[in-house]
């Protein structure tokens, strides 16, 4: 028993203190990001696919550490109203975002309100985000993304 106690007194500064470095390490992600590829399906089978007049942009406008938090802004073209904004579908929206980092600082989740979409997104090296986004549902779609910071 005294040992198991040891091994956690000693193990718990090195966990706590690993994660103080990563604190030092969090990039900043505040700023506008514009959909650059898409592709996705929605439950009806309809695809979501870029092109001219779909547009998507994400604007952090705050980060507190690992916490961020802005908005969603989409439109798509007349005639495409396969999207929803959490009440209606629609072609255009913006929709109040939030997320967060995970521990490794490269990847986050964002989810959105009053829409129930979630996200996993990554930030890579070359300054991009990709990932993939879902939703369950009576809108359920499936889709994966690259977005570049503007």
């Amino acid at each position: 028993m005294k040992t198991s106690i040891a091994a956690v007194c000693f193990t718990v500064p090195l966990v706590m203190g690993g994660a103080s470095n990563a604190q030092d390490t969090i990039p900043n992600l505040v700023g506008t990001w514009e959909l650059a590829a898409m592709k996705g399906q929605t439950h009806r089978g309809d695809p979501i696919v870029l092109h001219e007049d779909h547009k998507m942009t994400i604007v952090i406008t705050k980060q507190d550490g690992p916490i961020i938090s802005g908005v969603k802004r989409w439109h798509l073209a007349e005639g495409e109203a396969h999207l929803h904004d959490g009440e209606e579908l629609t072609t255009h929206a913006e929709e109040t975002i939030m997320g967060v980092l995970n521990l490794d600082n490269e990847t986050f989740t964002v989810v959105d309100h009053p829409d129930t979409t979630i996200w996993q997104l990554r930030l890579n090296e070359d300054g991009t985000l990709d990932g993939v986004a879902f939703e369950g549902g009576p809108h359920a779609f499936v889709g994966r993304a690259t977005y570049t910071r503007q």
